[in-house]
């Protein structure tokens, strides 16, 4: 603060507004500086312990001219590090579990159409007294793969690859987003045994049915 701003303002006064950050006082008001005056002129006898009054002004000008935060709000780097670890680590448990669930759902829900296939072989059986003949596709006897509507993505296909007069095997491989399950492929025979090839070590039959 210049001195010709504090031209006739009482020492005490000074000291009282030199106290306060440069651009508070730049312009400050005759009224402002009448109340600072005042307050000075009590303070005159005890400097050192400045009177209510005195107080008063102060406070009035910090409410006149509250100080500014000039920090910004934000994240800082080490904290952005912190929740990006937290994410890779809450993945690393959740994704493989999440990715198993998927295909237990996949795998029940080409089960339950294998056993379906087998129904709708026995009725070919009732018809033909034979098990042969019966055909796999769209529009035949029965659809070659899981989910049976054709227009989603095929997670196993349907085989036959044995359909004789007394005998029939039903195969459901994985495929497509299935690709890798332990269980491999699911099999199904006319005395409904349910079995499983190509599966990961230690998987058996009634882990995976």
């Amino acid at each position: 603060m210049t001195e010709d701003r504090l031209a006739g303002v009482p020492p005490v006064a000074a000291r009282i507004t030199t106290s306060f950050p440069r651009e508070y006082l730049i312009n400050p008001s005759p009224r402002l500086r009448g109340e600072v005056r005042r307050g000075a002129s009590h303070c005159l006898d005890s400097p050192s312990r400045p009177p209510p009054q005195a107080r008063e002004v102060k406070n009035r000008i910090f409410q006149t001219f509250p100080r500014r935060d000039h920090c910004a709000d934000g994240f800082t780097l080490v904290e952005l590090l912190i929740v990006v670890a937290i994410i890779a680590i809450l993945a690393t448990i959740a994704y493989p579990s999440y990715r198993e669930h998927l295909q237990k759902t996949r795998r029940a829900d080409c089960e339950g159409a294998m056993l379906e296939m087998a129904g709708a072989l026995e009725r070919h059986y009732t018809e033909n007294n034979t098990y042969a003949g019966f055909q796999l596709g769209t529009g035949k006897d029965f659809v070659d793969q899981c989910p049976r509507d054709p227009n989603e993505s095929a997670t196993y296909n349907l085989t036959l690859p044995t359909a004789n007069a007394s005998n029939f095997t039903i195969k459901a491989a994985p495929t497509g987003a299935q690709t890798g399950d332990r269980c491999g492929t699911l099999t199904l025979d006319e005395s409904l045994a349910k079995g499983i090839e190509s599966a990961a070590s230690g998987v058996t039959a009634k882990d995976c049915w």
